[in-house]
């Protein structure tokens, strides 16, 4: 029987203007199990991360995406940079126990990974670019690195990482996109001006699957992904009629509603989806922040809620409704392995 279990992960970050330097509160941060840091974000300029030689980066292009390695003591391990010539943004990253680090992110034209042992460069494929580097070694050097894109938009978010080493990327994507290598190489057709999608990857970088995600939406996402205890689930957004595996469903009016997916990591299959409907149709939010599997194994969403925000399977009435007209809320919602919603409550 296959054992996944929970790695560390984090959500979608947004990009920082300007130079950012080790210690920034706009960093992510991530450890393994010996205390050793990993830092990801993105500097413009001359940012020097640690002393000697490599310790200091240079953005190529407006901006560079920088993914950093520290001991426990705060000493730099490793540094290095991910960018085009027009800069780079980055999406999310997973740790390993042992140090393994898997990155994604985007750029517009080639990607341009450099290290101290020289540079890798992908080829530019279509407008804006997504790429998936794996870092492992006390050097930090490259396992894999891969751009799976089309000619259009190609934009990963979250990426998490099961026991075995296995990667689970998503993000969104316009017109086609092509995953994997020849011959077993892939290619899924967004359905509306963008779709999300859910892929996953060997440790050595091979894709094992790749589905498309809120699909048919008029514009759709996948935004978080998370394992353990066995159990994938995917979040993401979308405005529209969307599909996730064999399940469609359709969004409150003028905006944006969540859902959330219990996913079989071998194949990609949906088992079942949850939404989380706006109530107010003016203005209300309903968004999924981050995602984790509990010691128990329940799932835990935590969002955000402008308006009251009904959770539901598809087709049904909310089982419970959350929040009310006002300013933003923070909820948590707790669901068992089968989907059952246990509780929403208001987050701290």
């Amino acid at each position: 029987m296959l054992t996944l279990t929970l790695v560390f992960v984090v959500a979608v970050g947004v990009p920082d203007a300007g130079a950012v330097t080790p210690g920034e509160p706009a960093h992510r941060e991530l450890f393994d199990a010996a205390g050793n840091r990993y830092d990801l974000g993105q500097f413009s300029g001359t940012v020097a991360f640690g002393p000697g030689p490599g310790g200091t980066l240079t953005a190529y292009g407006n901006f560079s995406v920088f993914v950093a390695s520290y001991t426990s003591g705060g000493a730099l391990r490793w540094v290095h940079r991910i960018a085009s010539y027009q800069g780079g943004s980055y999406g999310g990253f997973a740790v390993t126990p042992g140090g393994s680090v898997v990155v994604t992110g985007s750029v517009v034209g080639a990607t341009r990974i450099s290290t101290p042992f020289g540079d890798r460069v992908l080829p530019a494929k279509g407008t804006i670019d997504a790429f998936l580097v794996r870092f492992v070694g006390n050097d930090g050097h490259i396992e894999f690195a891969r751009s799976d894109s089309g000619p259009g938009t190609d934009q990963p978010g979250d990426v998490a990482l099961d026991g075995f080493g296995n990667s689970y990327v998503t993000g969104l994507f316009t017109q086609t996109a092509t995953f994997g290598d020849p011959p077993t190489a892939t290619t899924i057709t967004s359905a509306g001006y963008y779709d999300g999608f859910l892929a996953s990857y060997t440790p050595g970088g091979a894709l094992r699957w790749v589905t498309p995600i809120a699909a048919g939406a008029a514009m759709g996402s996948g935004e978080h992904v998370t394992i353990g205890g066995g159990t994938l689930y995917v979040s993401g957004s979308w405005f529209g009629r969307a599909t996730v595996g064999s399940t469609s469903f359709i969004a409150s009016p003028n905006g944006y509603d969540a859902f959330v997916a219990r996913i079989d990591p071998s194949t990609g299959t949906a088992a079942w989806v949850r939404l989380i409907h706006r109530r107010n149709t003016t203005n209300g939010v309903a968004a999924v922040l981050s995602l984790a599997v509990a010691a128990g194994g329940d799932l835990l969403v935590e969002g955000q809620s402008v308006g009251p925000v009904g959770f539901s399977p598809p087709g049904y009435s909310p089982t419970i409704i959350f929040g009310a007209d006002g300013p933003p809320a923070l909820f948590e919602a707790r669901y068992a392995g089968n989907g059952f919603l246990r509780s929403v409550v208001a987050a701290p």
